[in-house]
């Protein structure tokens, strides 16, 4: 019974500890929405959708979705750890804070892509919706027309030798966003890329 007593007093000092499990809360809230405030963007985050990355086992991402002034959706991404700590996924900078914080698990040559396709994600460079071009045959050629681009010239997505470069296209209903050669280090996780986005200028956005 003394036991009992000490383990309860002891859980109401400390109080409860995050957990990445747990409703995401204002602050994984205020970090979607940091991301799309401002002229033209959204007002409230409508939505949140938990979601995970093999990569980054130790953490639990978040979807954000909301309406941009213009009507597009918009869907912001963030994280939390097991220590509380809140990641805003829209920059460079912010990737690198949580790669630091957590080094990804299983990253190699062969899962090196699908890394690379998260972490331009994570630094705000191509948008979730954007489709990984790995086969000619599947090129959007009516998109490379209204963008100006040669579709045969465009990169296949694809890894380099042992998987320490990667280069990249990929594309959505209108835009068209490639990079290559990406470096990334396969140990730390740490990714550099310079993505030139084509969009068609016929629509509002990408």
């Amino acid at each position: 019974m003394a036991r009992l007593v000490l383990v309860l007093l002891a859980m109401l000092l400390l109080g409860p500890r995050p957990s990445i499990g747990q409703d995401p809360g204002d602050a994984v809230r205020n970090a979607l929405l940091a991301q799309v405030l401002g002229f033209g963007g959204c007002t409230e985050v409508t939505s949140i959708r938990p979601t995970s990355t093999r990569f980054f086992p130790g953490v639990q991402f978040f979807e954000g979705s909301c309406t941009l002034e213009h009507g597009q959706s918009a869907y912001p991404l963030a994280a939390r750890d097991s220590g509380g700590v809140i990641y805003a996924l829209d920059s460079e900078s912010a990737f690198h804070f949580l790669t630091r914080q957590h080094p990804p698990v299983g990253l190699d040559s062969s899962s090196v892509v699908a890394y690379v396709q998260w972490a331009l994600r994570m630094q705000g460079k191509v948008p979730a919706s954007a489709r990984l071009l790995t086969d000619r045959a599947h090129a959007p050629r009516e998109l490379c027309r209204k963008t100006g681009l040669v579709c045969t010239g465009l990169f296949l997505t694809h890894a380099g030798p042992a998987g320490r470069t990667v280069f990249f296209t990929a594309f959505t209903d209108a835009a068209i966003y490639s990079a290559g050669p990406i470096v990334v280090d396969l140990r730390t996780g740490y990714v550099s890329a310079s993505v030139t986005a084509s969009f068609d200028t016929s629509r509002d956005t990408p």
